[in-house]
């Protein structure tokens, strides 16, 4: 099993949304970050669907916009 911590940085000047997910796998490694590009919780069912394990939503953070791009800089493992 996979666990998802949900991230929103709020929407950029543009009016484009800043949110996503940071992936961990049981042991607490960082597997990757999800980004939400409009689909929501859509997003997890193509981490379980590329990773074949199950991904529960753990809580959703507020953070800061450079919190948000250091997430999406995480190696993806899926």
């Amino acid at each position: 099993m996979l666990y998802a911590v949900a991230i929103d940085a709020q929407h950029a000047k543009s009016g484009k949304p800043r949110r996503g997910f940071l992936v961990y796998a049981a042991t607490g490694e960082v597997r990757g970050f999800a980004d939400d590009r409009y689909r929501g919780s859509a997003a997890l069912r193509a981490v379980e669907k590329a990773t074949g394990e199950a991904v529960r939503e753990l809580c959703s953070l507020r953070v800061t916009p450079a919190e948000y791009r250091e997430a999406m800089r995480q190696p993806v493992q899926f």
